[in-house]
């Protein structure tokens, strides 16, 4: 029948997702370096960055404590950390005022008014330098 069928007969879809989290930061976490290969898809077909580029050295970057390159990287990267560890306290909380606090539609806007605003000003600095 294949895994995938086995996962959807897992009733608790968190137990799946909190398992990708955990699964994403012991990836970036634990691994020595990133591969050598662009993996922006912008730079593979047009040659120059998109607004992301850099994102996952970022991310790496901040899961190794080199906060000051994750910054030089791409500012995004701490976003897309906090969006992590946020879902991952979520998903790990049981009910409470803290989760309904961390679960708020206003809590996801900010994030990703942050994400694009930061994405944004990051990418139109990049193109002045």
């Amino acid at each position: 029948m294949g895994v995938f069928l086995k996962l959807m007969r897992f009733r608790d879809s968190s137990k799946i997702e909190i398992s990708l989290i955990a699964l994403f930061f012991c990836y970036f976490g634990l691994t020595s370096k990133l591969p050598e290969l662009p993996l922006c898809p912008a730079v593979w077909f047009g040659g120059a960055g998109c607004p992301a580029c850099g994102t996952t050295r970022a991310i790496w970057s901040i899961m190794h404590g080199r906060l000051a390159d994750a910054w030089l990287f791409n500012p995004i990267g701490y976003i897309v950390v906090l969006g992590f560890f946020r879902r991952s306290l979520i998903l790990i909380m049981v009910d409470g005022t803290t989760r309904r606090h961390l679960n708020s539609s206003l809590v996801d806007k900010l994030l990703i008014y942050s994400f694009f605003t930061i994405a944004l000003t990051n990418y139109l600095l990049k193109l002045n330098v």
